[in-house]
């Protein structure tokens, strides 16, 4: 989970570089940035698989927010670069990234309580009868 979150930073920065320099459809940084960008939602299928094999509904609930909000940003990055480089693009890709950010942190901590439950419980097989 630490990855992803290392990633979508990533991702940030490269789109910040991208925005601001108007950078070309593919030019280096740009193939970047869309290559991470792909790479995040990859990595948003395989957490939230993972995640419907816990059965955790809010580890569940927490990974389809991430992925929703990677499309969203994802979305507004492919009608900046293609359609006009309209500031309000820029907004809802950062508001994106916010808010995925924000998704995977509860999630990493939603885990991080599941295995704390899990480790606190006694094994069966430590119970004498």
């Amino acid at each position: 989970m630490l990855a992803v979150l290392i990633l979508l930073a990533l991702q940030y920065f490269l789109g910040i570089y991208v925005s601001a320099y108007l950078v070309a459809p593919g030019v280096g940084i740009f193939t970047a940035h869309y290559a991470v960008g792909l790479l995040l939602v990859g990595l948003g299928l395989v957490i939230l698989v993972v995640s419907a094999l816990t059965r955790s509904i809010p580890a569940i609930a927490t990974s389809a927010m991430a992925l929703i909000f990677i499309s969203l940003a994802g979305q507004a990055g492919r009608l900046f670069a293609f359609y006009g480089q309209d500031p309000l693009y820029s907004v809802v890709m950062a508001l994106g990234f916010l808010l995925a950010f924000a998704s995977y942190f509860s999630e990493m901590l939603v885990v991080r309580s599941m295995i704390s439950k899990t480790s606190a419980q006694p094994s069966k097989a430590s119970k004498a009868p």
